[in-house]
C-alpha cells in the first residue's frame, strides 16, 4: 500500500480549511447564481406566460359587431397579443439576456450552466471531503479512547 505524501494537517488547520473551502463554495454560489441559459428559459417561459394571458382577453370576434373597446388598456392588449405573437419579441429578450453585462450577484455570470455546475461539484467535494477527514478523525479518536479503556478493564480483570 502506498504512503500518502500530503502532510498531515493539524486539527486547528483541518478546520480553517474546512472555513475556508465553506466559504469558497458560498461565494461562488452567490457570485455565479444565474447563467445566461437562465436568463433565456426565464425569458421563454414569461413569453409564453404572457401569450397565454392575453390571447383569452385578444378575442376578434368582437370587431365583426365593432363592440372592441377602444380604452389605452384594450388597444395595448391587442399591441402586445400581436408582439408576442410575433416572436420578434422573444429574439429581443434573447439578445437583451445575450448582452447583459451585469455580472454575479443578481447579474449573469460569465459561464455556461455546465461550467459553472462543474465548477460547483468540485467545490462541494472538496467541502465533504474535509468534513469527512475531520469525522474519520473523531471517530478514530473515540475508538482509540474505547479501546483503552476496555484494555484498562480486561486487564484489570485478568
Amino acid at each position: 500500500m502506498a504512503k500518502d505524501k500530503t502532510p498531515k494537517l493539524s486539527e486547528e488547520e483541518l478546520q480553517d480549511h474546512l472555513r475556508a473551502a465553506n466559504e469558497a463554495e458560498a461565494e461562488f454560489a452567490e457570485s455565479h447564481r444565474y447563467v445566461r441559459e437562465d436568463g433565456i428559459e426565464g425569458a421563454d417561459a414569461w413569453v409564453a406566460s404572457a401569450r397565454s394571458y392575453l390571447n383569452a382577453s385578444s378575442s376578434p370576434e368582437p370587431f365583426a359587431s365593432r363592440s372592441v373597446d377602444l380604452s389605452r388598456d384594450r388597444i395595448a392588449e391587442f399591441v402586445c397579443a400581436w408582439a408576442l405573437g410575433s416572436g420578434e419579441f422573444q429574439r429581443w429578450l434573447h439578445e437583451r439576456v445575450n448582452g447583459a453585462q451585469l455580472t454575479g450577484g443578481s447579474g449573469y455570470c460569465n459561464l455556461s450552466r455546465k461550467h459553472r455546475d462543474q465548477e460547483l461539484e468540485r467545490l462541494h467535494a472538496e467541502v465533504t471531503d474535509l468534513e469527512q477527514q475531520i469525522e474519520h478523525r473523531r471517530l478514530t479518536a473515540e475508538r482509540e479512547r474505547l479501546e483503552a479503556e476496555l484494555a484498562a478493564i480486561t486487564g484489570s480483570c485478568a
